[in-house]
């Protein structure tokens, strides 16, 4: 087994563990996701162009920062967790079309 393919292997089971524990917390929160004031198309629109920027090299967690605050889709306190966790992802996707493709 190559050094790459070792990496891309640990890439993917990292990201397959966080996202049985993102659909867990989602499962586990669902009565309070309701409450949030985030548009779901909006977000999702949002951050199509947000990553798009990103694999350009523009950061994307001062865009999403920026534009979460500014359209209050997330408030203050929330706003590092979930600049984070947005970017789980999509930055392993990128990643991995990076690598292989290098």
């Amino acid at each position: 087994m190559t050094l790459v393919v070792a990496v891309l292997v640990l890439i993917i089971a990292v990201n397959c563990c966080y996202v049985v524990y993102l659909i867990d917390d989602v499962m586990k929160q669902s009565s309070r996701a309701d409450n949030e004031p985030g548009n779901v198309l909006g977000i999702g629109v949002f951050s199509f162009f947000q990553f798009l920027l990103s694999s350009f090299g523009v950061s994307d967690f001062a865009v999403g920062a920026a534009a979460y605050s500014k359209l209050k889709w997330v408030p203050a306190k929330k706003l590092p967790g979930t600049v984070n966790n947005a970017a789980v992802i999509p930055i392993a996707a990128m990643s991995l079309v990076y690598i292989t493709s290098i």
